[in-house]
């Protein structure tokens, strides 16, 4: 049981954070639907990007909000799916992930308060009818949220983020703290984010409950807020630095993206985006 739990635990925090729009502009909560969260200009039905080590495609609703996630083999066909299901209004109720043969494998059923605050989040594992793990949402002022809590197999809690925000309603400090299920051990982790004048996330480090500093992530960007250089720090390893350099369609959303070496004229990585629109 104790292996099993901490293996549902792993998948979980790894999966989930690959499951919703993941990138440095704004906050999580500040994007009016998912096509914004990806910078995409026009009205965008389906884009597939391309890399050197996976592919992915996203297709929209006419909202601008992601029903499906597919990651391909170079063949096209599915290695994995997400699907997402929304209401009238637009709110994510439900996010299912599939295997190759349709088997599946997580999800996620939400739930709104009157305010259409997310007020709670039930996770299953491949069965739909029982719920593994439990997320409550707090407010302030029914505005940001301050505080996550998370209860495995309905009454152990294991996790608790707490959020700080800016004037602008960015957050800029992300509190976890995490509690081992067997043994019973707390461990504790702090992001802290610091942003620009259009709220994008110029840098993003993790430290340890302590202070000590994990690593930094710097970010800048073009005027239309497009990532153009990114930079790794961690204390033990030398800096990286990556730039990129992009080739832009009639909407002005980027179809390739060309990856360097800080200083360095080579190509190491060419990403591709092939754009469906309505």
């Amino acid at each position: 049981m104790k292996v099993y739990s901490l293996l549902l635990l792993l998948i979980f925090v790894i999966i989930i954070s690959c499951s919703n729009p993941q990138n440095t502009k704004k906050t999580l909560f500040d994007f009016k639907n998912d096509q914004e969260s990806h910078n995409l200009n026009g009205k965008v039905k389906s884009f597939k990007e391309i890399s050197n080590y996976e592919t992915i495609q996203y297709i929209f609703n006419e909202k601008g909000n992601v029903t499906e996630k597919l990651e391909l083999t170079p063949d096209d066909s599915i290695k994995t799916r997400w699907v997402f299901r929304f209401d009238s209004t637009q709110h994510q109720i439900k996010r299912t992930m599939y295997d190759s043969d349709g088997t599946i494998i997580i999800g996620a059923v939400s739930e709104y308060g009157p305010d259409s605050k997310k007020i709670k989040e039930l996770f299953f594992f491949e069965d739909t009818t029982k719920f593994d793990i439990t997320v409550m949402f707090s407010y302030i002022d029914n505005s940001e949220l301050i505080k996550e809590k998370r209860n495995f197999n309905g009454d152990s809690l294991y996790r608790i983020e707490s959020y700080e925000y800016n004037t602008k309603k960015n957050y800029t400090i992300v509190k976890y703290s995490i509690k081992d299920i067997t043994p019973e051990k707390e461990y504790y982790l702090k992001w802290e984010y610091k942003y620009d004048s259009n709220s994008d996330i110029i840098e993003k480090s993790e430290l340890s409950g302590d202070g000590k500093r994990y690593y930094k992530d710097s970010y800048k960007y073009d005027k239309n807020r497009n990532m153009i250089e990114e930079t790794y720090e961690c204390p033990e390893d030398p800096a990286v630095r990556i730039t990129y350099k992009y080739e832009f369609d009639e909407k002005n959303n980027w179809i390739k993206k060309f990856h360097y070496r800080y200083g360095e004229d080579e190509v190491r990585q060419t990403t591709k985006r092939e754009i469906e629109y309505w």
